[in-house]
């Protein structure tokens, strides 16, 4: 199993288009392979594994990168994109059971994380991982204050450099 992307990175599936694949269908699914065997392939969506984001992240800074990626995601069906939301939202407070069972009773498919999910139509979606999972260095409030605090602003002469 590869590790999730770095989310820093971005997750595709934005306007921007940044990630190549989004919204085609998988090999399968178009008939490249003869056979649906990427639905035979998927099993039950499981944590992934441990990862950081790119810097130390409050919870608030984290809830509001997952609202962006969400209210930017325009591929598919409105009725998918909140259903994979619903399987995100419960994955992200450890509710695997309910994440399962949202994606199955509409038949939709990952790759054993929500780090690529296909919905019943064959139509690609990829997730960064703050949409799904909270990074190893979530902070507190206090603790970025801290942070911010210990920055120390240039005192001294401003010299032009030609």
């Amino acid at each position: 199993a590869s590790a999730p992307r770095d989310p820093a990175q971005g997750g595709g599936n934005t306007r921007s288009g940044s990630a190549g694949r989004v919204g085609t269908q998988p090999a399968a699914a178009a008939g490249a392979g003869g056979t649906d065997s990427f639905l035979a392939s998927s099993g039950p969506v499981k944590p992934p594994a441990a990862w950081d984001y790119k810097e130390p992240i409050t919870i608030e800074r984290l809830d509001a990168l997952r609202a962006e990626f969400w209210d930017s995601l325009i591929i598919g069906s409105a009725s998918s994109r909140d259903t994979i939301r619903g399987a995100a939202d419960c994955a992200m407070n450890g509710d695997y059971e309910n994440c399962n069972a949202i994606l199955a009773s509409v038949d939709f498919r990952t790759n054993g994380t929500l780090g690529v999910v296909w919905d019943n139509r064959g139509v690609q979606y990829t997730l960064p991982a703050y949409a799904y999972s909270r990074p190893r260095n979530v902070i507190s409030k206090e603790e970025a204050t801290a942070i911010m605090r210990r920055v120390v602003a240039h005192k001294g002469e401003v010299v032009d450099v030609p």
